[in-house]
């Protein structure tokens, strides 16, 4: 199935919270939080933004630390539509996120997030 490692924090509105929770399910993919206070748990691999959403009520610092995905939600689709491209995947990480990736990319990250720190904090502030 399409998202069958995927855990999802979906940081959109409430709006679209149920399509998006729908296509990620019937893909195989868990949605772990879809409404505030966010916190990062252990396992979680992707979080998505709406392009235009202000991120200054959504601290995305822990997220970013913990090697989550921080995208945009049009990567759902692009996903479907052409698989898991590296490449294709830096065009739709949200701005803060953007450093973040280069580096552990660098650091020759595997794409699986075998980086990532077990956190279970909550998103309160930034770290």
């Amino acid at each position: 199935k399409a998202f069958s490692t995927w855990r999802v924090v979906l940081c959109i509105s409430s709006s679209k919270i149920r399509s998006f929770k729908g296509i990620i399910e019937v893909g195989g993919g868990c949605v772990i939080q879809d409404k505030p206070p966010y916190s990062v748990q252990s396992g979680t691999t992707h979080a998505f933004f709406e392009s235009n959403q202000s991120l200054s009520d959504i601290p995305v610092g822990a997220l970013i630390e913990a090697g989550v995905y921080c995208l945009k939600l049009e990567y759902i689709p692009e996903y479907l539509i052409h698989g898991d491209n590296q490449s294709k995947l830096e065009n739709f990480l949200i701005e803060p996120a953007k450093k973040s990736f280069k580096n552990i990319r660098s650091s020759n990250w595997n794409g699986t997030n075998s980086n990532k720190r077990s956190i279970d904090t909550s998103l309160t502030g930034t770290p």
